[in-house]
């Protein structure tokens, strides 16, 4: 009987182990550029802008699945905005009409709103595509401060 009590510890143990993952991933300085961007596993993420030089990048690739990926930025506590830089697989920015669809035809997408306010930006794919998020201090009144990235399928 003690060694079944102790088998069911264990597996039980094994359990809780591998089903408490962190769900929350957080920007990883430094991370100022493409090329050391913070990737955004879990589809959530913490991060900082901590001067008006600073930026940060995030990284996500999206399957050519034909949904809408929305990534927003929100709790803001600055003036912060939103760009999104897209990529194919073989690292050359892609022309924007030619891999997703969007109410802006540009490359990169930019969302600035003003204040506080939250920034998103929606695009649906037709190829697999690497995308840099980049969050950083608005050009125009911009502050520094504290954020929440999301990155969701909304189709």
């Amino acid at each position: 009987m003690k060694r079944i009590l102790t088998v069911c510890f264990l597996v039980v143990l094994v359990f809780l182990v591998v089903g408490c993952e962190e769900s929350v991933s957080y920007e990883q300085e430094p991370n100022d550029i493409r090329e050391q961007a913070t990737v955004l596993l879990r589809k959530i993420g913490n991060g900082a802008i901590s001067s008006d030089s600073d930026e940060d990048y995030w990284v996500v690739t999206v399957p050519d699945d034909g949904e809408t990926h929305s990534f927003r930025i929100k709790n803001l506590t600055g003036n912060l905005q939103l760009m999104l830089h897209a990529y194919d697989t073989e690292n050359s920015m892609i022309d924007a009409s030619a891999a997703y669809e969007t109410s802006m035809h540009e490359n990169p997408l930019r969302s600035d709103n003003p204040d506080l306010w939250s920034e998103e930006i929606h695009i649906t794919v037709r190829d697999r595509l690497v995308l840099y998020l980049l969050v950083q201090v608005q050009a125009d009144g911009g502050s520094s401060g504290s954020y929440t990235i999301e990155h969701e399928i909304i189709d």
